[in-house]
């Protein structure tokens, strides 16, 4: 390691002690069916227990193995818990508030039973009422006659971070380079930031734009093996990827039957995962597609008499044909399903990452990073915690503006603010840096009008969107 990384290295353990972790530690435990956020943090809890990482690795190992339970296992544990009366096991858990009867369960994956908790775990973790925590539970048999509930969680350990800190985020931000900061983003979503060129990594960057944001839609469209699903499925427990062929109103928006919150009431991120093979804009999803439209616009939109009125953005992932750098076809968005051919529903998407110009994970040795990085978790829950916050260096009265129309106005903005709180967490941007957030802002927006005025040239005529600072 040259004394430039080695400098790196010392900074971040100095600057985010106690949530950093060897990032090729992650992949040699081998824990790659949990999602990364979960494997990270128990690997950390170890790694801090035991000086050598080799130990740290088998224990974590044994800790996952004995109370991580197979897919199929489900009946085998109730059977385990009228035998023993009682297991632990390592589960992402739900709760819900049953207002009829003033009491909470939980739910797994694993086991289809209502499991009884008491609501102090949910003024300790919060986060067990909203998106779910995972977690070690200790779940005790309850006999029959004594409840309406088979099982009660007596003890709860969590694998996420119970709080943040912001303002100690913004203080371990400033000790950072814009470089250096760059390079940690990368290297702690896993990858080699020395195998990517320095636009390579603002485009992988700006994937995490919709993680800081509120209401704001982007896409991503190029070859397969980019690594564009793994970034939304493993770095937050906030963000909920979903097949787009398996997505229905009731799932997405509000079930009218059972009277529950979709995910765009539980998330922050929607990531709609291979596109190109849904059926968006069949005569099937037409109800969706509308509903996806009127919320797009302003995080509005009503299904029956109940009107949903929430913050989630929305990610939209499809491969398309590549011919040599570039698209096969200058107008691509033919290629996907109906809905991406209406202008309107393409307007409302405010950025398309280009994602020819990402190259394919290659071999591990070259397309992983073997540095120190900031823990998924840990990274997780500061963007989550950056969406209620603006970054202030941006006054747009000082911005000359070459944008066209107001759409693109509104785009160029949200995912300026978007970059700037990535970049810049709790520090001044500099002209210069603000121009560079700008330039990328407009990049993005600039595919989306392209391929509007593809569709649609008499109303979208030809136009280079620019920003700058006077």
């Amino acid at each position: 390691m040259d004394q430039m990384n080695t400098s790196l290295e010392e900074l971040l353990r100095t600057s985010f002690r106690g949530n950093i972790v060897g990032k090729n530690l992650t992949q040699k435990a081998g824990l790659n069916y949990l999602p990364r956020y979960v494997a990270e943090f128990i690997l950390g809890n170890y790694l801090d227990r035991f000086e050598d990482p080799d130990i740290a690795i088998k224990e974590a190992k044994a800790f996952v193995t004995t109370h991580y339970p197979e897919n199929n296992s489900g009946e085998l544990l109730k059977h385990k818990l009228l035998e023993e009366g009682e297991i632990k096991i390592l589960q992402k858990y739900d709760v819900t508030v049953n207002l009829k009867k003033e009491e909470y369960y939980a739910t797994t994956p694993i086991l289809h039973e209502k499991i009884h908790v008491d609501p102090n775990y949910t003024s300790y973790y919060p986060a067990l009422l909203t998106t779910g925590m995972w977690g070690l539970g200790h779940l005790y048999y309850i006999p029959s006659d004594q409840s309406d509930y088979k099982m009660e969680l007596v003890d709860f350990k969590p694998f996420q971070l119970g709080s943040f800190d912001r303002d100690e985020f913004f203080t371990s931000r400033l000790n950072f380079s814009l470089t250096q900061w760059i390079d940690l983003l990368i290297t702690s979503l896993g990858l080699n930031a020395h195998y990517l060129s320095d636009k390579q990594k603002l485009l992988i960057i700006a994937r995490l734009i919709p993680l800081v944001s509120q209401n704001l839609n982007i896409a991503e469209f190029g070859p397969k093996s980019t690594g564009k699903t793994y970034q939304y499925r493993n770095h937050s427990s906030y963000t909920h990827v979903v097949s787009g062929s398996s997505i229905t109103p009731a799932k997405l928006i509000f079930d009218l039957r059972n009277h529950q919150a979709g995910l765009i009431s539980t998330s922050d991120v929607i990531a709609f995962d291979e596109v190109t093979g849904a059926d968006f804009g069949d005569k099937k999803d037409f109800e969706l597609i509308g509903l996806l439209k009127d919320y797009m616009e302003g995080g509005n939109v009503s299904r029956g008499i109940f009107e949903v009125n929430e913050d989630a953005s929305l990610v939209f992932l499809g491969n398309i044909e590549i011919r040599g750098e570039k698209p096969k076809f200058n107008d691509f968005v033919r290629e996907l399903p109906a809905a991406f051919s209406d202008s309107a529903f393409i307007d409302r998407i405010h950025g398309i990452i280009p994602g020819w110009e990402i190259p394919k994970i290659a071999q591990t040795e070259v397309a992983f990073t073997t540095e120190t990085g900031l823990i998924s978790n840990y990274i997780g829950e500061a963007f989550h915690n950056l969406r209620s916050w603006d970054h202030p260096s941006l006054n747009w009265k000082q911005i000359n503006l070459d944008l066209k129309y107001y759409r693109n106005e509104n785009a160029v903005r949200k995912l300026t603010n978007g970059l700037l709180k990535l970049l810049f967490p709790g520090v001044t941007a500099t002209s210069e840096e603000i121009n560079l957030c700008l330039g990328l802002a407009c990049e993005l927006r600039q595919v989306v009008y392209d391929q509007l005025s593809a569709l649609e040239p008499d109303e979208f005529g030809r136009h280079r969107l620019s920003a700058r600072i006077r």
